[in-house]
């Protein structure tokens, strides 16, 4: 497990020793930004008075290089270049199991033991979204209560025969909601402009019917025109 960064620039001519006080990862090595000349730049890492090549840098053709050493608290090292060229060694501090066990005991540490909160507290800490209620109620239909512990506890009430009575008399007591009744003056409203409306389609009707022609008169025309004739 990885817990920082660590880096070292490495100039021409110049060694870098130390002795290694918290383990770490060298995970790239890179040129530097200004490149002084075209000349192959090799990084060296001595261990022990033992020196290894880590790798070749050539501007242009290989300008950085993908490493995997891990070195350990307590050695002896020394970074140093051959070549004109400036190298950026990059990595991380690794974690020790030491570490690792203080994390998790930290985080055992952050953990609420919810049955020594009071009802009070429980729905302060719903409230404030530090605690879901859904994964409360599972928790507690997990637990195992004998009838000690049930009484006990006092998020636990059992209804008795009076709390049952109250309750229904509470139920009857409530009284229906009574129906508002609609205004008698806009019901006789409602009934004059309806009564309005059909007296006006009536005479509408009387006014687009056409009158019938009267059959009478042809032949008392025709009882003149012959009087006329017979003088």
């Amino acid at each position: 497990m990885f817990r920082g960064f660590w880096g070292l620039k490495i100039v021409p001519g110049k060694t870098y020793s130390q002795t290694v006080d918290a383990s770490f990862r060298l995970s790239n090595a890179a040129l530097g930004a200004t490149v002084v000349d075209e000349l192959r730049t090799s990084v060296v890492l001595t261990v022990d008075d033992k020196s290894f090549v880590l790798c070749s840098l050539t501007p242009g053709a290989i300008e950085q290089q993908t490493l995997d050493i891990g070195l350990t608290e307590g050695e002896e090292i020394t970074f140093e270049t051959q070549g004109n060229n400036e190298v950026h060694l990059t990595g991380n501090f690794i974690a020790d199991d030491m570490d690792s066990d203080y994390d998790s005991d930290e985080e055992e540490s952050d953990e609420m033991d919810l049955s020594d909160l009071s009802p009070e507290e429980l729905k302060e800490l719903i409230d404030e979204g530090l605690i879901d209620p859904e994964t409360l109620l599972e928790d507690m239909e997990d637990e195992d209560y004998d009838s000690d512990d049930a009484e006990a506890d006092m998020r636990i009430r059992e209804i008795t025969d009076e709390d049952e009575e109250e309750m229904i008399e509470d139920l009857e007591s409530e009284e229906e909601p009574v129906p508002v009744p609609v205004p008698e003056v806009k019901i006789k409203k409602q009934a004059k402009k309806a009564e309005l409306k059909r007296k006006a389609e009536e005479e509408e009707a009387a006014k687009t019917k056409k009158p019938k022609a009267k059959k009478e008169e042809p032949k008392k025309v025709k009882e003149e025109v012959k009087k006329v004739k017979e003088e």
